[in-house]
């Protein structure tokens, strides 16, 4: 699998079916649907990783988690919302904030290629 950028960029660029080949799209309502519809039909479920929780001021911890979906909903500043399980306990999460294991290359590059454009098209 290749992860570097120019690769990662065409990769997204067909995902959002962006006819601009020299610059990513910025996140909207409408990039952000596009994702979601992409990542719902080729994410597979459960989902096993991790995500940092605050613990106290300018504390965090490392939290597994096993996420289940993709929820509807969306948020320009938030990005795609998903849901897993952590401690025993549902827990709805940024996609952006999700960190998928990397024994799971599939979900993984998908996973990291939407990061990647969400974090840096914000």
């Amino acid at each position: 699998m290749d992860f570097s950028g120019k690769e990662q960029e065409k990769r997204i660029l067909q995902i959002l079916h962006w006819q601009d080949q020299k610059n990513l799209p910025m996140v909207s309502n409408e990039t952000l649907k596009t994702y979601f519809a992409f990542l719902q039909k080729n994410v597979t479920f459960p989902m096993k990783g991790t995500y940092e929780q605050g613990t106290g001021l300018f504390e965090k911890t490392l939290c597994p988690i096993t996420i289940m979906e993709l929820l509807d909903d969306i948020d320009e500043f938030y990005g795609i919302f998903i849901e897993g399980i952590a401690r025993k306990k549902n827990k709805a999460i940024s996609l952006a904030e999700f960190n998928c294991t990397r024994k799971d290359l599939r979900n993984f590059r998908l996973i990291e290629d939407y990061r990647m454009w969400f974090w840096n098209n914000k």
